[in-house]
C-alpha cells in the first residue's frame, strides 16, 4: 500500500489506510488547498479575470480617471483649509459631550444644538465648556446650563464639589446671537 501524500510503500496500521502517519495526513489537505490557489493565482496572472473576485468593473479612461483623482485632491485641500485645528479640538469635544447627553437621555427637546456647538467653538484660551449642573447629577446638555470656567477651576469641579462661581464666565458675553 502506498501512502497518498508522499508515496511511500507501508502497511496500513495508522488510521485509515490511507497514509503511512499523521504528519502526511496533515500535509495532504494542505497540498491539495495551496494547489488550488495556485491555479487561481496562475489565472489571474495570465490576464484573466481571478475567480476569487467578482466581474471586472467599468474600465475609466486616463481622462476620466486624471478628472475623479483631481477632484478628491481639490475636495480634501478645501476640508483642510476650512478646518483649523483648535476648531477640530472643539468639535470634537462638542461630540464627546453631546454624545454623553444622548447616553444619559440629557438632550432636551428644545436644545439648540448649533448654538451648543457654536458655544464649544467659541471657547477662549484657558477655559472649559462646564455644565452648570453636572450631567451626572441629572443636568441638562442645554445652552441655559453651560458656562465657561477656568480649565484648572473645572478639572477641581466634579459632579458633587462647590467651586468659585467668580472665576465663571457666562457665554452670551462671548457668543453673539445673531
Amino acid at each position: 500500500m502506498n501512502c497518498e501524500s508522499c508515496e511511500v510503500d507501508h502497511d496500513g496500521s495508522y488510521g485509515s489506510g490511507r497514509f503511512c502517519s499523521s504528519k502526511c495526513a496533515r500535509g495532504y489537505s494542505t497540498k491539495i488547498k495551496r494547489a488550488e490557489i495556485n491555479e487561481k493565482v496562475s489565472l489571474v496572472l495570465s490576464g484573466k479575470p481571478s475567480p476569487l473576485k467578482g466581474k471586472p468593473g467599468r474600465k475609466l479612461t486616463e481622462e476620466q480617471r486624471e478628472k475623479m483623482l483631481s477632484g478628491i485632491k481639490r475636495y480634501n485641500e478645501e476640508r483642510r483649509k476650512k478646518t483649523s485645528s483648535s476648531r477640530k479640538k472643539s468639535l470634537v469635544v462638542a461630540r464627546v459631550m453631546a454624545y454623553r447627553a444622548r447616553k444619559k437621555k440629557a438632550i432636551m427637546p428644545d436644545s439648540d444644538l448649533n448654538l451648543i456647538r457654536l458655544i464649544y467653538e467659541n471657547c477662549p484660551p484657558g477655559y472649559h465648556v462646564d455644565h452648570i449642573q453636572a450631567l451626572a447629577r441629572g443636568g441638562a446638555h442645554h445652552q441655559d446650563n453651560l458656562q465657561y470656567l477656568p480649565v484648572s477651576e473645572n478639572c477641581r469641579k466634579c459632579a458633587d464639589r462647590e467651586y468659585d462661581k467668580s472665576k465663571a464666565i457666562d457665554w452670551r458675553t462671548i457668543v453673539k446671537l445673531e
